[in-house]
């Protein structure tokens, strides 16, 4: 990956920065101490929970990190097309593997398989959007 130098670039490095920024913040540093484990397995179901309150969590996972390969794809250019989509998959696993293990480690938020699967398919669809936009 190599970084695009063009004069729009710096506002695509400045959207990705602040994300991060804002990332960090809701999933780590401006959670409450809780039992990450308490729920580990739970959390696939898209509307309802088991005892019937509506579950808006997996749709949040779901686009959590959307922004976040979309602008990297804005930023890098890629030399090779060939394995972009197993990196972008592999980055966004990595990226939800580094909030989930933070969260077990800081006892903020709540560890969770299905965050990891969702915020994995959440960064595919940030580059299939950057691909349908952006044609390169």
């Amino acid at each position: 990956m190599k970084l695009k130098n063009n004069g729009k670039n710096i506002i695509n490095i400045i959207c990705l920065v602040c994300y991060g920024g804002l990332l960090l913040y809701f999933t780590l540093i401006g959670r409450k101490h809780t039992d990450p484990l308490h729920a580990v397995f739970e959390g696939w179901l898209p509307f309802r929970r088991y005892d019937g309150t509506w579950n808006l969590d997996s749709i949040y996972n779901i686009f959590l990190l959307t922004p976040i390969t979309f602008l990297i794809s804005r930023v890098f250019s890629i030399k090779t097309k060939k394995d972009v989509f197993l990196r972008i998959v592999v980055l966004a696993f990595v990226i939800s593997l580094f909030i989930e293990v933070n969260q077990l480690l800081f006892q903020v938020g709540t560890f969770q398989i299905s965050d990891l699967v969702y915020n994995t398919l959440s960064g595919l669809i940030g580059y299939i959007l950057y691909r349908i936009l952006y044609k390169e």
